[in-house]
């Protein structure tokens, strides 16, 4: 197991997980397939200073097998942009699901270290986790006029545009100094017609109005961008990661990119808890593409946050199962699939702002292959040129 050379970290790792062969595995098989896996624990090394938190984290993180280590990345990611140092606080974050969720939902991941800080002052008889879900939850009730007090005064055009700046302050600025892909008229003529409309009607909460201006936005730049390289602009501008997916959905549809002969359907929801096979699941693809019958995710980036195999083994038991199972087959023929018979799962990776995908695309396919996937799931990606390959290259 090779943790980039780090010391500290591989005695201090290997130390807990010796007499241990189930924990040895799981970390073994990690180091093999994530390739961020030598960088997580050497950071792990320097968070969690207390040697009690320490072994929490990786006692969690061994319990949970290799289901919890490949999204490990994104959550140490989300806790170096807080400037989130408490060792304490560390590892709360990283063996609490829920407490994670709130993380993923802060406008700035630094505000969790506020709610600790209150956390610490108030002592209140709630968890932690519980206070965090209430603060969040209240500050996600903010009027826009309490944190913009003269909102009401601008134009429609600044009142969308300072909406955007909120999260999105680097895109906000390309598109208002008209940095943004100056060269196509056709997104300057569409960005133009979009700012200047009411996104946001009788809405005054802050992050619903935030949300509306920005999936219309999202939708705009997705239907306008020409080729790869100006998707790569594009990504360079935009900082929130749940936007990127969004505009590489949106231009995936408008490139027609693995399109089938059949009809396509977007963002279908299959309800599959009512099925035995998946207790309390309902999955969401981006695409339903009929003649192949198959279903599709698209992925931008992914170069430093690896796919959720817990969805991954959804798409691939839905597939093995849509061949003979009649529950699934009829819950499948509901929503338009013919004969309700899945022929596999795509995942089509775009670059992000470093301009390449075909890194994200070999991640995903080795964690594909190890957990015996590769049958039902095939990984696309979009390469330099602008050309849809298969990974592996047959």
């Amino acid at each position: 197991m090779e943790l980039g050379g780090n010391a500290a970290a591989i005695e201090r790792l290997l130390k807990y997980l010796a007499g241990d062969p189930k924990l040895i595995y799981h970390f073994s098989m990690e180091a093999l397939t994530n390739p961020h896996f030598s960088e997580n624990f050497s950071q792990l090394t320097r968070l969690l200073t207390d040697h009690e938190d320490y072994l929490k984290v990786i006692s969690y993180l061994g319990r949970s097998g290799r289901a919890g280590l490949p999204t490990l990345n994104k959550t140490i990611d989300l806790i170096a942009k807080g400037g989130i140092t408490d060792s304490g606080l560390v590892a709360q974050i990283l063996t609490d699901g829920p407490l994670r969720a709130v993380l993923r939902q802060l406008d700035d991941p630094a505000d969790m270290k506020g709610l600790w800080d209150e956390f610490l002052k108030e002592k209140p008889s709630s968890s932690f986790v519980d206070f965090a879900k209430n603060k969040a939850k209240i500050r996600g009730n903010i009027d826009i006029k309490s944190k913009y007090k003269n909102f009401d005064k601008l134009t429609i055009y600044n009142k969308n545009l300072t909406l955007l700046g909120d999260t999105e302050s680097a895109l906000m600025e390309a598109i208002k100094a008209g940095r943004l892909l100056p060269e196509n008229k056709a997104l300057q003529k569409a960005l133009d017609e979009l700012l200047n409309s009411d996104l946001i009607g009788t809405t005054s909460n802050l992050k619903a109005a935030r949300g509306k201006v920005i999936k219309k936005l999202n939708q705009t730049l997705g239907e306008n961008i020409q080729n790869a390289d100006e998707f790569v602009e594009v990504m360079k501008e935009v900082k929130q990661t749940a936007s990127q997916g969004s505009i590489g959905e949106h231009w995936a549809v408008k490139m027609n990119f693995l399109s089938g002969k059949g009809k396509r359907f977007v963002h279908p929801t299959v309800k599959l808890k009512q099925l035995d096979q998946f207790p309390d699941k309902t999955v969401i693809p981006d695409q339903l593409r009929l003649t192949p019958n198959r279903t599709l995710d698209v992925k931008v980036g992914y170069l430093n946050n690896p796919i959720d195999e817990d969805q991954m083994k959804i798409y691939a038991d839905l597939v093995k199962y849509s061949k003979s199972d009649h529950a699934v087959q009829k819950l499948l023929q509901e929503i338009g699939v013919p004969e309700g018979r899945l022929m596999g799962h795509d995942y089509l990776f775009l670059p992000g702002a470093e301009g390449k995908a075909i890194e994200a695309a070999k991640q995903t396919y080795n964690t594909i292959k190890s957990n015996g996937f590769e049958r039902y799931i095939t990984v696309h990606y979009l390469d330099q040129e602008g050309m849809i390959k298969i990974y592996p290259p047959n």
